[in-house]
C-alpha cells in the first residue's frame, strides 16, 4: 500500500539544519531568517544590513578608521545617538538569531540535541550582548566625559573675553583665519599641608593651524619678576612685575591671585586668570585656552594605562627636602633606580617632580620625557582596553575651558598636530637666569622659534651653551621666509615624533 503522508523528516537532518542556520544567523542574520522560513523579518534584516555595509563602506572610503573614531568621540551629541543605535542593532541582531532557532528548532529532536542546540543559540547571543554592551557604554563613558571636562557652550571665559562661536561650518576648515592656536597646558600640586595651589608643571604649546607644527615652550616654575600686563588686576598691587625676593616666583601667581580675589569680581578661578596672564606677558604671545591637570591625579592616569616605562638616567629621590641653608630636614623616603624602569603611577610621578638631589631644569626635562613616554607607548588597544579606568581618571583631574561645541574643530587639529612637527624650547638656565630673567630677550627667542620652518634636512641645535643677546638672523629683515636659513635658539630642541621626546630620558 502507497504511503500516502511521504518521508518522515531525519530529527538528525533537522537538528543540523537548525544549528547551521543559526550559525549564519550570526554574520548574515537576514539570509538565516529568510532561510528559516521567516520571509518578511529576513527581507527586512537584509534591508537593514546592506544599508549598514553600504554606509560602512562609505565612511570607510572618506576616512581612516582612527579618523572616524576621533571626529565621532568630538561629538558629544552623536555619542547618545550612537549608543542607542548600537543598542538598537544589536537588540535586531539578538531577535534574528533567536527568531532563526525558533523557526528551525528540531521538534523530534532528543533532549540532549535540544539542549545542544540551546547551548548554541545562547553562545551567539552572548558574542553578541557583550560587545553591544562594551560600545554603548563606551559611547556613554565618552560623552560623560566630554561633558564633565569641557567648558559647556559659548559664553564669557574667566579671563572675562568673550569665547568664540562654535566652528562648525560643514566644508570649510574651522581654523581658517585662526593661523597660530596658543594653549597653556598647567600640572597643578595642592599637596596636603600646603597653602594654595601651586602651578609645578607650566608649558605653552603653541601650533600652527595649517600644518599643525608646534612648538612648546616650558616655563620654569620659578621664575621671578615676572610682569603682568595692564588688563591684569594684579598690575595694580605689582606694576613693575612680581618682585619681592625667592617667594614670588612664577608659580606663586595662582596663590597671590587667590589671596586677592577681590580684584577678580565674579572670576571663579583668579588663579588661573592671573597665570595666564603672566605666561602671556612672559613670551609675548596671547593664550587662547588653558588646559589644567591635578599631579595626584596624574598617578591615577598612569594606573589605569598600566604604568609607564622610561629611562632613568640617575638615581632619584622619593621625597626629600632642604632648608634655606641647605641642610637636609626631610631625608628621602625611597629612590628610583637607574636604568630601564616600569614605573606605577606613584613612582612616575616622583620621576617628574623629584628635585631633592637635581634642580628644576632637570625635572622640567624630566616632565617633558614622562609627556613623550605615555603617548609613545599607549597603545589604541590598550588604551580602548582600559578606557573606563583611564576617562574615569582624566574627568576627576583634567579641566579646559575648550568649548564642548568646538570639539569637531579640535578633532581637525589633533589630526594636523599628529602629522606635523614638534619642537620644543625649554627655557632653562642655558637660556634665561630665573632670578635676572631678561624678559625682551626671551620674546625674541619666541618669536624665533615660531618663524622657524622644520625642514627634513634641518640641524638640532645643542640644548646648552651661552645665547647671543642679538636677535637670531631669523627675525631681522631680509629674504622671504622660504629662503631664511633655518636657524634654532639655544636650548631649541627638535623632535620629528612623540618617541624622540621619550628617547632624551
Amino acid at each position: 500500500m502507497r504511503n500516502v503522508t511521504g518521508p518522515q523528516p531525519d530529527p538528525r537532518a533537522q537538528l543540523w539544519r537548525c544549528a547551521l542556520l543559526v550559525l549564519l544567523a550570526f554574520p548574515l542574520p537576514g539570509l538565516a531568517l529568510w532561510l528559516a522560513g521567516r520571509r518578511r523579518a529576513g527581507a527586512a534584516a537584509l534591508a537593514a544590513t546592506a544599508a549598514a555595509v553600504l554606509t560602512l563602506a562609505v565612511l570607510w572610503g572618506q576616512h581612516r578608521p582612527e579618523q572616524l573614531a576621533v571626529r565621532l568621540g568630538s561629538r558629544p551629541d552623536l555619542l547618545e545617538s550612537a549608543a542607542l543605535v548600537v543598542v538598537a542593532l544589536g537588540t535586531a541582531w539578538l531577535s534574528a538569531i533567536v527568531g532563526t532557532a525558533s523557526a528551525a528548532w528540531p521538534a523530534t529532536a532528543t533532549r540532549g540535541e535540544k539542549l545542544g542546540a540551546m547551548t548554541l543559540v545562547v553562545a551567539l547571543s552572548l558574542a553578541v550582548a557583550g560587545p553591544t554592551a562594551l560600545v554603548a557604554r563606551y559611547a556613554l563613558i565618552s560623552r560623560a566625559l566630554a561633558t564633565q571636562v569641557f567648558a559647556s557652550g559659548v559664553g564669557v571665559r574667566a579671563d572675562g573675553l568673550q569665547v568664540p562661536e562654535p566652528r562648525r561650518q560643514p566644508h570649510v576648515d574651522p581654523w581658517a583665519g585662526t593661523p597660530r592656536l596658543n594653549v597653556l597646558l598647567l600640572g597643578l600640586d595642592s599637596a596636603a599641608g600646603r597653602v594654595g595651589v601651586r602651578p609645578d608643571s607650566i608649558v605653552l604649546a603653541s601650533v600652527d593651524t595649517r600644518t599643525g607644527a608646534t612648538v612648546l615652550f616650558g616655563l620654569p616654575r620659578n621664575l621671578e619678576k615676572v610682569p603682568f600686563p595692564r588688563s591684569s588686576p594684579l598690575h595694580r598691587l605689582w606694576p613693575h612685575g612680581f618682585d619681592c625676593g625667592s617667594e614670588c616666583l612664577l608659580n606663586a601667581v595662582w596663590t597671590e591671585a587667590v589671596n586677592h580675589a577681590g580684584l577678580f569680581p565674579g572670576d571663579p578661578s583668579p588663579g588661573l586668570t592671573a597665570t595666564r596672564s603672566a605666561v602671556e606677558a612672559v613670551l609675548g604671545l596671547p593664550v587662547d585656552y588653558t588646559v589644567t591637570v591635578s599631579l595626584r591625579g596624574f598617578m591615577e592616569l598612569v594606573d589605569a594605562v598600566g604604568g609607564v616605562e622610561v629611562n632613568v638616567r640617575t638615581t632619584l629621590p622619593i621625597g626629600g627636602a632642604h632648608d634655606g641653608a641647605g641642610r637636609v630636614t626631610e631625608a628621602p623616603r625611597g629612590y628610583i633606580e637607574p636604568g630601564r624602569q616600569h614605573l606605577d603611577g606613584y613612582h612616575a610621578l616622583w620621576f617628574s617632580r623629584s628635585r631633592f638631589a637635581s634642580n628644576d631644569f632637570d625635572r622640567m626635562r624630566r616632565q617633558r620625557c614622562m609627556i613623550g613616554a605615555l603617548v609613545a607607548q599607549v597603545d589604541p588597544m590598550t588604551f580602548l582596553a582600559r578606557f573606563p579606568a583611564i576617562a574615569a581618571a582624566t574627568g576627576r583631574n583634567l579641566h579646559t575651558d575648550i568649548p564642548l561645541s568646538d570639539l569637531p574643530a579640535w578633532a581637525t587639529i589633533a589630526e594636523r598636530v599628529r602629522a606635523g612637527s614638534l619642537t620644543s624650547l625649554p627655557l632653562t638656565d642655558a637660556v634665561v637666569h630665573p632670578d635676572r630673567p631678561d624678559f625682551n630677550r626671551i620674546r625674541t627667542l619666541v618669536r624665533a622659534a615660531l618663524a622657524i620652518r622644520p625642514g627634513p634636512a634641518a640641524a638640532t641645535a645643542p640644548t646648552s651653551g651661552t645665547a647671543s643677546s642679538s636677535p637670531p638672523p631669523s627675525t631681522r629683515q631680509g629674504p622671504s621666509t622660504a629662503q631664511r636659513p633655518t636657524v634654532r635658539p639655544p636650548g631649541h630642541q627638535r623632535a620629528t615624533a612623540p618617541q624622540r621626546l621619550a628617547d632624551a630620558c
